[in-house]
């Protein structure tokens, strides 16, 4: 996943990976439905099996992560991590996208999940699946300022028994309304890609774009993805 600049214009490309998918799960490592929410909060980030993501320890020592604010900003900050034992964040985030292992110990990358969650033991923002250093979330806030021209939505799914279903791109914008901007059927094992000329999918400020599982007859390994470009208003297209 890429974004050029802390303001965020560029090329973004999100990836996501949920290894036990059911209906109403957000593609994403934490294997739950997406976490709407309309305001920023203390955020904490935590080990949740060893103590060797630390600095005296092999795992990760250091994890970047990036969000949101609820003014839809961009923001973000390296944190030290300290094992089982919990570390706040300097900022308040409303979401957040993105985190990444910096820096590690001899083992090269984060032992066990690094879960970041809101304050005090509270719901999980994001994931961090042990031994891969990175976040596998299809997500993407909108920046204030900024629209978001769709230009790739991609889909691979994994039997597991007799698995049916839909995926879809769906966007939820401040306002509270949801709308799917793109969706497929699928049955067992898929693959799947589509490609839109440019300004055919627009996603505007101030809203939320991720993928999503719908209508599933049973549990599977999904990844998917969407591709794209941030604009900010105040550039030409």
């Amino acid at each position: 996943m890429g974004v050029t600049n802390l303001i965020g214009a560029g090329p973004v490309a999100k990836f996501g990976r949920n290894a036990g998918c059911v209906t109403g799960d957000a593609i994403q490592d934490e294997s739950n439905a997406m976490l709407i929410r309309t305001a920023e909060g203390a955020i904490e980030l935590v080990s949740g099996s060893t103590a060797d993501d630390s600095p005296s320890g092999t795992g990760a020592l250091t994890v970047k992560v990036w969000g949101c604010d609820a003014n839809w900003n961009p923001i973000e900050e390296i944190v030290v991590m300290n094992g089982q034992t919990a570390v706040d964040l300097v900022k308040d985030y409303m979401y957040i996208y993105r985190a990444k292992v910096l820096t590690t110990g001899t083992g090269n990358v984060n032992a066990g999940a690094i879960t970041i969650r809101l304050d005090s033991a509270g719901a999980t923002l994001a994931m961090i699946t042990a031994l891969y250093g990175q976040t596998q979330k299809a997500m993407m806030p909108i920046f204030s300022g900024c629209k978001y021209d769709v230009r790739k939505f991609r889909f691979d799914g994994v039997r597991v028994g007799t698995l049916t279903g839909e995926i879809a791109l769906v966007e939820y914008a401040e306002s509270g309304s949801t709308r799917v901007i793109h969706s497929v059927s699928f049955g067992n094992s898929n693959h799947y890609t589509v490609e839109w000329d440019k300004g055919h999918k627009m996603v505007y400020e101030k809203s939320l774009l991720y993928i999503m599982a719908m209508n599933m007859s049973g549990t599977g390994f999904i990844t998917a993805s969407f591709d794209g470009d941030m604009i900010r208003y105040a550039d030409p297209d």
